[in-house]
This record gives C-alpha cells, sequence and structure tokens, in this order.
C-alpha cells in the first residue's frame, strides 16, 4: 500500500482520509518506507543523528534480535550499549578497599504487586564514554522490548530513592533497563500508567536487589 498526501493542501481542505494505491507484492517483500518531501526545515546533521539514536534506542531489543532492520538515509541502525566500569570497590574516596577490579555490573528479576521485573543495572565508565554523562543516565523501561521510557538525555527513571540528588554520582553514572511487561502503558505508549502504591514497592525492591 502506498499513501501520498500534501500536508498543506490536507490542511486546506480539511482531509482526513486517504485511499492507498494496493500493489500485490510477494511475501517476503514487506515493511515500511516514510519519505518526507518540501520540509520547511531541512534536518542538520545534529537532529539527523538524533533521530537515529532515538530510533536504535527504542527498537533495541527487535535490531539485536534481527526481528527488524531500521535504516535511516539507507544507514543500518544498531545500538550500541555504553561502556561498563571496571574498577576496585572505593569505600572511602581514594581508599580502594582492595585492589582486584569489578566489572559494575548486575542482572535482576523480582516481582512486585504481583508483576515480573527484570532487567540490569550498571555504572558508566567515566573515563570511556563520548557523550555527556546525564544523557544515557537512569533506567530505560521496556514493555514487550519496545522501550517505552528513557530515551534521549535527561529522560531517564531515576527515583530519588536509588539516584539521590542531581549533583549526586548515582544520578549521573548509574544507568540500565527495567521490563515490565504487566504493566500498563498510556495509549500512545510514552509512559506507564502507575499505582502510587505499584510503583512504590517497585522502587523498594530494585533498591533491595541492586544493594545485594
Amino acid at each position: 500500500r502506498t499513501v501520498k498526501f500534501d500536508l498543506d493542501r490536507a490542511l486546506e481542505e480539511g482531509t482526513v482520509k486517504y485511499k492507498p494505491k494496493i500493489q500485490t507484492a510477494g511475501a517476503n517483500i514487506h515493511g515500511t518506507t516514510v519519505t518526507l518531501n518540501k520540509l520547511r526545515r531541512e534536518h542538520t546533521a545534529k537532529t539527523k543523528k538524533q533521530i537515529k539514536e532515538y530510533l536504535s534506542s527504542m527498537y533495541r531489543h527487535f535490531i539485536s534480535k534481527n526481528r527488524i532492520e531500521i535504516r535511516v538515509d539507507n544507514e543500518k541502525l544498531e545500538y550500541k550499549m555504553p561502556p561498563i566500569l571496571n574498577a576496585p570497590f572505593f569505600h572511602e574516596v581514594g581508599v580502594a578497599k582492595n585492589n582486584k577490579k569489578i566489572k559494575w555490573y548486575k542482572k535482576f528479576s523480582f516481582t512486585y504487586a504481583s508483576k515480573k521485573a527484570y532487567g540490569f543495572a550498571g555504572i558508566f565508565d567515566e573515563g570511556n564514554i563520548g557523550f555527556a554523562k546525564t544523557k544515557y543516565a537512569g533506567f530505560n523501561l521496556f514493555k514487550f522490548d519496545r522501550l517505552i521510557q528513557g530515551v534521549g538525555e535527561n529522560k531517564g527513571y531515576r527515583p530519588a530513592e536509588i539516584f539521590g540528588n542531581p549533583q549526586s554520582h548515582s544520578y549521573q553514572r548509574i544507568f540500565g533497563e527495567i521490563h515490565l511487561n504487566g504493566q500498563s502503558v498510556s495509549h500512545i505508549k510514552d509512559g506507564f500508567i502507575w499505582d502510587d502504591k505499584d510503583e512504590s514497592e517497585l522502587v523498594e525492591k530494585l533498591k533491595k536487589h541492586l544493594q545485594m
């Protein structure tokens, strides 16, 4: 099916329905192509980069499992997880508990309000990242492998009980994923619908698992 429309004309005429052009195609010839023409403002290199980052982050699990292929300007998108800190545990500033290096990455799985939550948490390797620390800090929240909340700078899920204040190292360097397949989402899938009690239980149990 092919649908073409002129936005200005549609607004002028009040058109809300379009009849698609239908052509027969083989079962393996499928996908969606979106083409934008005659833009009022051309996309800058920065905007194109943000679009690619947004799509690759939102559909990272579909991409990694080869369930989908996304191209922007014919560039095949891939998602790269930020580098994980590999360093000793410092119980005081400048004082290491021992010299053994630890990979600061931990998986977790638990139930809250009769629902399951699973994922991982990690700490950025601060000396090996090419972006602002707050850009990917916080948890990305998923439902059925699709990112619902957490794409973009300062958009991560950062409950104060775990991350503290915005000036803390925790706030700026902890990141991860939480999969909440049993939690309801908004009708446009841009956020979860929480019952205060359920969210409190989630945060409480998440904090305990990260401290174990």
